[in-house]
């Protein structure tokens, strides 16, 4: 009996052991934690916090924007919206869609009364079909843009011949619309054509100052056109149209991307409106949404004729009528 009262003691006292050793563990960690905690936020404590100034926000910000004007010979073109402006930047990878004129409102047909529409046989169908009826028209079947700026004598649809810039200049215009480079693809590379492109908007500059000048791209094909003509495929095209969107930057005018207006999802001339060539609309109707792009992507003028409903309509200003005097008070001033 007495061995196992002597045998719970033990195992007590080891017991108690056990949990002092324990309690002294728990107590040294707990230790550990406190001094490093204290550690870390001395060592992370902001001297001195200082305040922080917001600057006031001004109740109108102004906007400066640098504007570039090519000068040739007396002839000065800017570009850009509200008196829409081009910014002095460099285009390095040109994408012709991020280019162009953005959409503007639509304005009324008057809006072309005074434009001329410059170009080849694509061009041709606008004057053939009277998309525009008010308009003027230098366009010739398979010109090149060299043939616009050389002095060579053109032929117009109805036979006339004439030598284009002559023609141009005659019609005074306020705005120009050129497409044409279609015929080069066949037999010119993608920088003379460009290049030739730019000699001519030069000599155009130099013939009609101040007008608007508004480059069209160059529209897409049907996969006919490409079977017979490799050369005229829409990747090249889109190529090209990035040059030409390049150019009619640095050269301050403005370029219009009809090409969105007339292609199908897979970028080719839609099937609907394109003709037997794949390349020329096939009737009046294929001019249509290529027109109401036209007027819906013009250079912003406060003075353009906004439809009502265009975010930039101004209804026109009413003159207030005297109202007419009553006949016996009439009667009755003369008598006085």
């Amino acid at each position: 009996m007495s061995s196992y009262k002597e045998f719970r003691a033990q195992t007590k006292r080891r017991k108690l052991k056990r949990n002092l050793r324990r309690f002294g563990v728990v107590a040294i960690l707990a230790a550990l934690i406190l001094g490093l905690a204290y550690i870390i936020v001395r060592i992370i404590e902001p001297k001195e916090s200082t305040p922080i100034t917001i600057p006031q926000i001004p109740d109108q910000i102004t906007v400066q924007q640098n504007t570039q004007t090519e000068t040739t010979e007396g002839w000065q073109a800017t570009a850009g919206p509200i008196e829409q402006t081009i910014n002095e930047w460099e285009i390095i990878n040109p994408d012709y869609r991020m280019i162009s004129l953005p959409e503007n409102g639509v304005v009324d047909i008057s809006y072309f009364d005074d434009a001329t529409f410059v170009g080849d046989s694509l061009s041709q169908g606008i004057e053939i079909y009277s998309i525009f009826p008010n308009a003027k028209y230098c366009t010739y079947k398979g010109v090149s843009p060299k043939a616009m700026y050389d002095g060579t004598i053109c032929s117009r649809a109805d036979g006339t011949q004439e030598i284009p810039l002559d023609a141009i200049a005659a019609t005074v215009p306020g705005k120009v619309y050129i497409c044409m480079g279609t015929n080069g693809l066949v037999w010119m590379d993608d920088e003379a054509l460009v290049a030739e492109y730019g000699n001519f908007i030069d000599a155009l500059g130099t013939r009609v100052p101040g007008a608007l000048i508004y480059v069209q791209s160059i529209p897409p094909v049907s996969p006919i056109a490409t079977a017979a003509r490799a050369q005229m495929n829409n990747e090249r095209i889109r190529n090209v149209n990035n040059m030409l969107a390049k150019m009619a930057y640095e050269k301050g005018v403005y370029f219009v991307d009809i090409y969105e207006s007339i292609c199908d999802e897979n970028g080719d001339l839609r099937a609907d409106i394109a003709g037997s060539d794949g390349i020329h609309m096939r009737s009046a109707e294929g001019y249509a949404p290529w027109k109401q792009y036209l007027m819906t992507h013009v250079a912003h003028r406060a003075g353009n004729p906004y439809l009502l409903g265009s975010p930039y309509y101004v209804a026109p200003e009413t003159v207030p009528q005297e109202e007419p005097v009553p006949e016996s008070d009439a009667g009755q001033s003369e008598a006085a």
